[in-house]
C-alpha cells in the first residue's frame, strides 16, 4: 500500500489462523507491514489480506506453496510382541507436519515379506500380524521429491508361556536321595529367550537356568535332594522379557532304601518224594 491512514489490516492464512495489525489515528501510511506464520502442514493457500478504512475494504490475495520434507518424521515399534499365535505389533510414524506428496513402503521382515505401499498417515498405527517366531527387521521409507528417510526397526516375537505343569517320574520324594523335578511348558520359548527359577521349599537358594525344552510339551529336569520328612512344595516360574508363569507341587519326602538294602530269604531246598 502507498498511502493511507487509520488503515486495519486483516490477514488470514487459510489454515484457521489470522494475524491484523491496526495504525495509530490520524498517523499516515509509513511503510510496509511484516506479517509471519508458520504453517504445520504441507499445501497450497491462498492467504488473504483485507485493508480497511473509513473508505472501504480492498482485499488481495497471494498464493503460498508450503513444502514438507521427510527428515523430521521417526518412527515408533515395539521391541517385542507376544505370539500366542499369532502375534500383533504397530508401527507409527512421528510427525507434526504431513510430507509433501510421501510414498511409503514397508516390509515387515518376514520370510514372505514384500515390500508394500502404503498411504502414509502420522500419528496413526500400521498393525501387521506376525505368523512366527524369532527377530525380524522391519524397514519403511518414506520418500518425496525432497529427499528420503528410512526406518530400521528390530522387534523379537516372543512365543507365549503355555500350560506350565510337573511330570515327576515319582510322587514322592526318598530322604537323603536324589529326587528328579521335571518342569514342562506346553508352549513356550527356549534358551536365552526363557528362564525358570526352581524353588524346591527346602529354604535352599532358588537355582536358575534357561530353559532347555523345546517343542510341545517341552521338560527340564533338576535334582535336589531333601534331608528331612516333612513335606515340600516346589516352586518353578518361567519368564520372558513379555510375561512370567509359575505353578506348584507338594511332594511328600518318606523313607527311602538302596538296592544294597534288600535281602531275599528263603526255606532250605526242597525235596519231593
Amino acid at each position: 500500500m502507498d498511502a493511507g491512514s487509520d488503515v486495519t489490516i486483516e490477514v488470514s492464512f487459510m489454515d484457521g489462523n489470522t494475524q491484523s495489525h491496526v495504525m495509530t489515528p490520524a498517523v499516515d501510511w509509513s511503510g510496509p507491514v511484516t506479517f509471519t506464520h508458520s504453517y504445520h502442514n504441507g499445501g497450497i493457500f491462498d492467504v488473504q489480506a483485507s485493508f480497511t478504512n473509513a473508505e472501504g475494504t480492498y482485499i488481495r490475495i497471494h498464493t503460498v506453496t508450503v513444502l514438507v520434507g521427510v527428515k523430521s518424521i521417526t518412527c515408533e515399534l515395539p521391541e517385542f510382541a507376544l505370539y500366542h499365535p499369532p502375534a500383533t505389533a504397530d508401527l507409527q510414524f512421528i510427525g507434526q507436519a504431513l510430507p509433501t506428496e510421501p510414498t511409503l513402503t514397508i516390509n515387515w521382515g518376514e520370510k514372505q515379506s514384500r515390500d508394500t505401499v502404503k498411504p502414509l498417515a502420522l500419528n496413526t498405527s500400521y498393525s501387521h500380524t506376525f505368523g512366527d517366531t524369532g527377530i525380524l527387521h522391519v524397514v519403511a521409507t518414506i520418500s518425496n521429491f525432497m529427499g528420503t528417510m528410512t526406518c530400521n526397526k528390530t522387534i523379537n516375537i516372543v512365543e507365549k508361556l503355555v500350560a506350565p505343569h510337573f511330570q515327576n517320574k515319582f510322587p514322592k520324594a526318598a530322604v537323603g536321595q536324589p529326587f528328579e523335578v521335571s518342569f514342562c511348558l506346553h508352549r513356550g520359548p527356549s534358551f536365552d529367550q526363557c528362564n525358570l527359577t526352581f524353588d524346591f521349599g527346602n529354604g535352599d537358594p532358588v537355582t536358575k537356568i534357561q530353559r532347555a525344552g523345546i517343542g510341545q510339551d517341552g521338560c527340564d529336569r533338576q535334582l535336589v535332594t531333601y534331608n528331612d520328612k516333612i513335606s515340600k512344595t516346589i516352586t518353578v516360574t518361567a519368564k520372558t522379557l513379555m510375561e512370567e508363569v509359575s505353578n506348584t507341587t507338594t511332594v511328600d519326602i518318606i523313607d527311602g532304601f538302596l538296592d544294597s538294602d534288600i535281602q531275599v530269604t528263603g526255606p532250605p531246598d526242597v525235596v519231593f518224594g
